[in-house]
């Protein structure tokens, strides 16, 4: 199903149920009906959007590990000393694209970005890769939208439901 269909069909859904004046326990089934299609709808999507990035690592033939949670990565250079653990300040270096190869986001010489892992400082699907990695890691991390900035995109560089693909160098847990 496209996008707009589903859309649509949620608009529908929406706007009859907004304007109903039947007896609770119709829109107690209304709201079952509603919430069975954005179940519907989401899992269409997430599917979607694996086989974006199932396509993306065909066309530069990339093997990557998997989380449980969607999460990709691929070490391209191991760290030294132990994991970085839940607490740790860590400063990394990276370029941040999206699936398409758009460059949106990167760390500038003097300007890395640092934050505390676990504090919900940066995005879920970032804060779960680092910890991963050590001190000196070199990696390629994909975080679905889900993990990332999710339906909206953060209203500025990154659009809605948008995965991301990060290069990333941990610096050092500071």
């Amino acid at each position: 199903m496209s996008r707009r269909l589903i859309l649509s069909i949620f608009i529908i859904i929406s706007l009859i149920s907004c304007h109903s004046y039947e007896s609770p326990k119709t829109n107690e089934k209304a709201e079952e009906n509603l919430y069975d299609t954005f179940m519907v709808y989401n899992r269409k999507m997430a599917e979607y959007e694996n086989q974006l990035i199932e396509d993306y690592l065909a066309r530069y033939h990339l093997s990557m590990n998997q989380t449980g949670t969607g999460l990709r990565y691929k070490i391209l250079k191991e760290g030294e000393g132990p994991r970085i653990k839940e607490g740790q300040e860590v400063a990394l270096e990276y370029k941040m694209y999206l699936l398409t190869g758009d460059l949106i986001k990167e760390s500038k010489q003097n300007n890395l970005m640092r934050f505390t892992v676990g504090k919900a400082d940066v995005i879920s699907g970032l804060d779960e890769a680092i910890r991963l990695f050590q001190k000196g890691t070199i990696a390629k991390i994909i975080i679905p939208s889900h993990l990332a900035y999710g339906a909206t995109g953060d209203q500025q560089h990154i659009p809605p439901r948008a995965t991301l693909v990060l290069d990333i160098k941990i610096v050092e847990p500071y």
